[in-house]
């Protein structure tokens, strides 16, 4: 695992942009959709039963509230389909067609035992189906708890009211999953770019100290990095996921300002002006595996203050870097770093000591 700055951070957000995209989109859809299907509706009918004082006797508060253990049992009544299908037989009689698992999806309820309450709600489409539905939900159960406890003290402290259903909390539930899904995207970009082994950016390469030389873009800098340290000399131009035809062509060209340069490509074209251009031809790598081209680097050094030498693949870079002076190797943010290290390893182990490093954008 590695550290990662702002920047790169930055980076990882603009690679996996879905990432903040589409999990909102989904968890807020998801929430959303349940939302809306579990409240049934657009009205929603609401009723409360009390738990009263028997007909005779004197009303007090241990009367009002409800027994801990009763409200227990209740919980279970409330709980059980045969409540809910004797509400689907009775809403058949008047043509309905919904099942007791439909009913009980729809219906809700809250025991308050310290208040002696019980709430309930319902949602429908039908607002008339809405009221009848509860007020059946409310009589059955009335009647359940009095044939299984002789319970027979409920009464309705509000009969059944019927409103246009509240959206409000499915909306707030939705957004809070949609900031969720926004949140669980951002971690997720986090522990990919953390774990990623990628090349990310310039500051990658400088973290795990490769010989930097610049962006591709940034021609002035390279030059006076390799003039620095050569006054001459052959330098190849190896890639890790991006052709260096381009570049290697503009580096030749910012060179060839004030030096003679021979750039070496297997492009077969006319160069007007600045430098010399050498064709390599067809299948450059069955020239360079040659004694004559090594005996022609020798004189091309002799020649020129640079010798440019675009490699097309990995065959190219080792078959020629016994003769160079220096190895730039591209690398953008699809490189992995194990195969810049594997390379310039290999580079390393044929006696090439001078690598650079340039990050192509």
């Amino acid at each position: 695992m590695r550290k990662v700055t702002t920047y790169q951070l930055i980076e990882g957000i603009k690679r996996n942009l879905l990432l903040l995209i589409i999990p909102p989109i989904l968890f807020f859809g998801l929430v959303l959709g349940l939302g809306l299907h579990k409240n049934g509706g657009t009205y929603e009918a609401s009723a409360v039963l009390i738990a009263a004082a028997e007909d005779g006797e004197e009303v007090s508060y241990n009367k009002l509230v409800l027994n801990e253990k009763l409200a227990n049992i209740y919980m279970e009544i409330l709980k059980s389909p045969d409540l809910y299908q004797k509400v689907a037989d009775a809403l058949e009689v008047g043509g309905s067609d919904l099942t007791y698992s439909d009913v009980m999806a729809r219906a809700d309820y809250e025991v308050n035992p310290q208040a002696g309450l019980i709430s309930f709600t319902y949602r429908d489409q039908d607002k008339k189906r809405a009221a009848d539905s509860l007020k059946s939900i409310c009589e059955n159960f009335k009647l359940m708890a009095k044939d299984y406890l002789n319970a027979d003290n409920f009464a309705y402290l509000h009969d059944v009211l019927v409103n246009k259903a509240s959206k409000k909390k499915t909306y707030i539930f939705s957004v809070a999953a949609g900031l969720a899904g926004l949140f669980l995207g951002l971690i997720i970009i986090i522990i990919k770019t953390l774990m990623s082994d990628r090349i990310a950016s310039l500051d990658d390469l400088a973290e795990l100290s490769y010989p930097v030389l610049g962006k591709n873009d940034e021609l002035t800098k390279i030059k006076a990095k390799l003039a620095y340290k050569y006054k001459n000399g052959v330098i190849g131009l190896a890639s890790l996921g991006k052709d260096t035809n381009g570049f290697a062509e503009n580096l030749a060209r910012e060179l060839a300002k004030n030096k003679k340069v021979l750039f070496m490509a297997s492009e077969d074209k006319k160069i007007e002006d600045f430098f010399a251009y050498k064709y390599l031809g067809e299948n450059p790598s069955q020239i360079m595996d040659t004694d004559d081209f090594a005996k022609d680097m020798a004189r091309y050094k002799e020649e020129y203050d640079y010798v440019i030498i675009d490699e097309k693949d990995e065959k190219e870079a080792f078959l020629v870097a016994g003769l160079e002076d220096m190895k730039i190797i591209l690398v953008n943010n699809k490189t992995r770093k194990a195969d810049l290290d594997k390379l310039i390893r290999d580079l390393e182990d044929l006696g090439l000591s001078e690598i650079g490093v340039v990050y192509y954008q």
